[in-house]
């Protein structure tokens, strides 16, 4: 499994979490570019900043995380930065026992998506995966067509809120129909 795609609000994806955390022992490390190595580690859903509200007019623009087993040792090598300063970002692909979440979720007058992904089949990744897929199935989340829709997330939907499946910008036909 490579990709879960899902809608919710922070009504629907704080509970989801918080059950996946009582099933897998993880931290959350934020994917983004740091200075010096990255150490800020964070332990539960309820230390993520804004968890159901997408943070940019498209997903893949939106906060993300590594998400990985809580002691398997993070793997994060330098990126190619200003003269004798080094920068660092962790990475999916370095780090094979890890998922990323990207938290997608309300934004102004609509819903983006949010995403789990992982380049490795290896049993911790996949472990994760199906451990999110668990989680989902078991706080509500309905499967319509490949995405997961949050009890929230689709009363929203019903109501008549679009949910674009990739950006703001994008046109209304690709929503979610």
């Amino acid at each position: 499994m490579r990709r879960i795609h899902f809608f919710s609000t922070p009504g629907d994806v704080i509970p989801a979490l918080e059950r996946f955390e009582e099933l897998e022992s993880v931290r959350y490390i934020p994917n983004e570019l740091a200075v010096c190595p990255p150490d800020l580690s964070l332990s539960s859903v309820v230390d993520l900043p804004e968890p159901g509200q997408a943070t940019a007019e498209q997903t893949t623009a939106s906060r993300s995380y590594l998400v990985l087993p809580a002691t398997t040792k993070l793997i994060c090598n330098p990126l190619a930065g200003l003269p004798g300063e080094k920068r660092w970002r962790p990475a999916n692909h370095e780090n094979p026992d890890s998922v990323e979440l990207t938290m997608g979720g309300l934004w102004e007058d609509m819903m983006l998506p949010g995403l789990v992904t992982t380049v490795h089949d290896g049993s911790a990744a996949q472990s994760l995966m199906r451990g999110f897929v668990k989680v989902l199935k078991g706080t509500g989340f309905t499967k319509y067509g490949i995405w997961w829709l949050g009890r929230e997330a689709r009363s929203h939907w019903e109501q008549g809120m679009r949910l674009a499946t990739a950006a703001q910008q994008s046109p209304p036909e690709y929503d979610l129909a």
